[in-house]
């Protein structure tokens, strides 16, 4: 009787034959497959296909019986796999398939990348290649027999690593009497640029000055794109503020003609909120005050030459003094003398 451990097996396995000997002519026993090779317990075989193993037995009297066992091989399971990609800039998303998938198997990817999730046992794994290189992608199929078949793509993955966009304006704020910017680009593995300055311009030099012909704050983007195509982007604001200025008048006649009758202060980027205006006689006390500013008429709350409110002031200088602030938020305090004439 011939049994043979295991009876199922995958390519490659070794079978144990076992023949359990009954009856006969007594031994010795000699124990040959069909090629006629004598066997020595234990017997191990190495089989090529499914099929019967036919083991015979001649007992001392040259009587011979014989036996088999039937041994079945399962094909190993096709491990190999595609991917929708094999090459980007970092982080590269790849999505990855197996090319002849059967009911029952299971999976092992391995991505070569040395990431916290270098494996996958999922049947159709997407992975994120977060570091730059080419890497070797292997999968391995486990059929629902045990078989195992293993397929490796060396340097399959390409991933081009990500430029660094950094860049620096000098100044970031300028006055509009100069507003003139210069920009110093400190990008990094990238080989061409676009810039784009907010106002409708661009250019694609590494280094650029830009002109701008109008107040107010703009985004400054860079574009930087290195020479497989990968792109990374860095903004920052400009400003582009009021020249400041101020002008006050030494002398006043407040005789009611409309011609330099009020003391008014005027200039660019005087700021309507804080602001205070203070007319002193000579001594020192405040005959008119106010805390009001009108940007687009100045001389609306200014100094008509009266004294509270009351009668025009005698004929003699005056000290005044403004305080406000500008349009970056700095406060100023102005003061001087101003004359009273007729």
């Amino acid at each position: 009787d011939v049994t043979a451990s295991p009876n199922s097996i995958c390519p490659g396995d070794l079978v144990n034959l076992n023949v359990d000997i009954i009856q006969g002519g007594g031994p010795p026993y000699w124990i040959y497959n069909s090629n006629g090779n004598i066997l020595v317990p234990p017997i191990y075989i190495l089989p090529t296909s499914s099929g019967p193993q036919y083991l015979y037995v001649k007992d001392e009297c040259g009587s011979v019986a014989s036996d088999s066992a039937y041994i079945t091989i399962h094909s190993i399971p096709d491990a190999h796999f595609t991917s929708d990609t094999t090459s980007g800039c970092q982080p590269l998303t790849v999505s990855f398939n197996p090319s002849a998938a059967q009911s029952g198997e299971s999976y092992l990817w391995n991505f070569g990348d040395a990431s916290n999730n270098e494996i996958s046992f999922q049947m159709n794994p997407v992975h994120e290649f977060t570091s730059s290189g080419t890497f070797n992608v292997s999968l391995t199929v486990t059929s629902s027999y045990g078989c195992k078949n293993t397929f490796t793509v060396e340097q399959m993955i390409t991933v081009f690593p990500r430029p660094f966009a950094r860049f620096i304006a000098n100044p970031p704020s300028a006055s509009f009497i100069k507003p003139q910017i210069f920009f110093s680009n400190l990008s990094e593995l990238a080989s061409f640029y676009i810039w784009s300055f907010g106002d409708g311009y661009s250019l694609n030099i590494v280094n650029p000055m830009h002109w701008y012909s109008a107040l107010g704050s703009y985004i400054v983007q860079l574009i930087a794109i290195s020479a497989q195509g990968c792109v990374d982007t860095a903004i920052s604001s400009i400003t582009i503020r009021d020249e400041y200025t101020f002008y006050a008048p030494s002398a006043i006649s407040p005789d009611f003609d409309n011609i330099n009758d009020v003391f008014f202060v005027l200039g660019n980027g005087i700021s309507t909120k804080n602001f205070h205006l203070y007319i002193f006689d000579r001594w020192g006390e405040i005959i008119y005050e106010t805390n009001k500013y009108d940007t687009e008429h100045p001389e609306k709350y200014g100094w008509d030459g009266s004294a509270k409110g009351n009668a025009i002031v005698p004929i003699g200088s005056y000290t005044w003094l403004v305080k406000y602030y500008d349009g970056d938020h700095i406060e100023h305090d102005r003061s001087g003398v101003v004359n009273v004439i007729r």
